[in-house]
């Protein structure tokens, strides 16, 4: 006969309410997400989970809160994929090495990019986009948010795949870029799909393309850059739960079951996908395997992209 082995303590987790600490002030993809999560993990566990929004350093202030965290599994972090596997390029003395300080539960959700285009640039599809942008070097310029956002590296690895020389001009923000390409002052960049989706409806932005794997929920009909011509790429700005390195497993594996019930429950599904993102619910072995992937492949974009501006 079969034994359970699961510790007292994890079957009891959790006895008081758990913290989710997301790194990035209110409002935006990750503390939206986190708060449909949050709420439906709750009722699942019979604990409120309270948000904690800790912005700051590029995620890296709220990131380090966890890192440092008792892993006891009452601090939790949404972790957002630019805090954890682009700013370890980007900032010197990093607070948190993210191999080392964390014990991966599940990945959440992705959100794929679109590649937009001002409508007064002559060009229908990604090939007439790079073709265009070849036969003027130097000429066209890329609209961007900040350096380390999914945005900047998402144009750093179009640049690179295509073999473009194009200027990125990052902004403070997203809606800064995407008012300049609407109006012509940059000619392509690549944003949120739902940022992106009603200037597109209007006619304002040309979309081209998207950035994830698979072609996005919300708009089926557009092809992803892998598929209209350059095979392997793909950025998704993903989402992820973590805890603390040491938490108990049986900890681990209780909030791994309950957060993937909730993703799999229609309610949540679609409240998701509404917000435009992609909804996942992998196992930690295979969320730490894309993370340790991920450190890889942007490690080399941001390098790559240091040389070029250094040249």
């Amino acid at each position: 006969m079969a034994i359970c082995c699961v510790p007292a303590f994890a079957q009891e987790y959790p006895t008081k309410p758990p913290r989710l600490i997301v790194p990035f002030p209110v409002g935006g993809n990750s503390d939206a997400v986190a708060r449909l999560v949050a709420q439906k993990t709750g009722e699942r566990l019979g604990q409120n989970i309270i948000i904690d929004n800790r912005g700051g350093a590029g995620g890296n202030i709220g990131t380090e809160i966890v890192a440092r965290a008792t892993p006891d599994g009452y601090t939790l972090l949404m972790g957002v994929q630019s805090a954890l596997v682009v700013n370890p390029f980007l900032y010197d003395n990093m607070p948190y090495d993210t191999l080392k300080d964390f014990a991966p539960i599940t990945l959440i959700t992705d959100f794929p990019l679109m590649l937009v285009a001002t409508p007064g640039l002559p060009v229908k599809s990604l090939q007439d986009l790079i073709s265009l942008v070849k036969s003027r070097p130097g000429e066209l310029f890329v609209g961007s948010s900040s350096p380390g956002s999914g945005a900047y590296l998402a144009s750093e690895l179009f640049k690179n795949m295509a073999n473009l020389r194009v200027d990125i001009i990052p902004y403070k923000g997203s809606g800064n870029a995407l008012t300049d390409v609407i109006a012509g002052q940059t000619h392509y960049m690549f944003a949120g799909v739902l940022a992106a989706l009603p200037h597109v409806k209007s006619g304002r932005l040309r979309a081209l393309a998207t950035t994830g794997k698979d072609r996005s929920k919300v708009t089926p009909d557009l092809p992803t850059i892998s598929e209209a011509g350059l095979p392997g790429f793909e950025v998704d700005a993903w989402l992820g739960l973590l805890a603390p390195a040491r938490t108990p497993s049986g900890i681990i594996e209780k909030l791994h079951a309950t957060v993937v019930a909730v993703l799999k429950s229609p309610e949540a599904s679609k409240g998701l996908t509404e917000q435009g993102a992609t909804v996942i619910g992998v196992g930690p072995a295979e969320f730490a395997k894309k993370i340790h992937s991920d450190l890889g492949k942007w490690g080399r974009i941001v390098k790559d992209a240091g040389r070029s501006r250094a040249n």
